[in-house]
Formats: structure tokens, C-alpha cells, sequence
């Protein structure tokens, strides 16, 4: 099936936010240090970790969008496995990059409570 120009658009665009998280990821793990160091930081921790999540679920994503599964590169492996892929790059991922904002939140708000911990 030939692609029309909407999905190159569409794909190139994916490229470009799997590119942008990559890097957001590498920075968000970069920061992770710092917010150790000092407890002021503590929010950063989650969410560090949620942003870092986040990559792997664009990355996940644009394999999903250009079928990378079903290619022969990947025919080694179970189909289980493939199911299991897709649905956590729209489900279960998710979940956690939200339970680590949340997390990331109520920190913050203890932290500007003066609870710091």
C-alpha cells in the first residue's frame, strides 16, 4: 500500500517527539543527580523518573506506528510478546508517568508546607 503524504507527515512528526524525548530523557536523568544532593529538589525525583518513562513510551510509540512488530527484525519474538509491547505503550505506561506526577505533586506541596523530608 503506497503512504499518502498524511503519513509522512504523521511519521516524521513521531520521529521528531521520539527525538525531543530521548533528549528530554537524558536531561531528566541528568537532573536526577542534582535533586539528590539537595532536598528542595525532592520533587524532581519522580519526576525525573516519569520523564524518563515517557521517553520509552514515545519510543515504543513510533514502533508501533511504523510496524516495526511486524517486521522481519522482530520475528524472533512470541506474539505474546508483541501484545504485551503495544499494550504497555498505551496503558501501562502511562499509568506509572501518572502515578509519578501525582507522587511528584504531593512532594512538592509537602515541601512548600515546610515538610521537608
Amino acid at each position: 500500500m503506497a503512504m499518502v503524504m498524511y503519513d509522512w507527515i504523521y511519521g516524521i512528526s513521531q520521529i521528531a517527539a521520539v527525538v525531543l524525548s530521548c533528549i528530554a530523557g537524558l536531561i531528566a536523568l541528568y537532573i536526577f543527580k542534582d535533586a539528590r544532593k539537595q532536598e528542595l529538589l525532592g520533587a524532581w525525583k519522580p519526576m525525573c523518573a516519569a520523564l524518563a518513562l515517557f521517553a520509552v513510551e514515545e519510543l515504543l510509540g513510533l514502533f508501533r506506528t511504523f510496524d516495526v512488530y511486524g517486521t522481519a527484525a522482530f520475528s524472533w519474538v512470541p506474539a505474546g510478546m508483541v501484545r504485551f509491547l503495544t499494550t504497555a505503550a498505551t496503558h501501562i505506561l502511562p499509568f506509572f508517568i501518572l502515578m509519578l506526577l501525582i507522587a511528584a505533586l504531593i512532594k512538592q506541596i509537602n515541601i512548600k508546607r515546610g515538610w521537608v523530608a
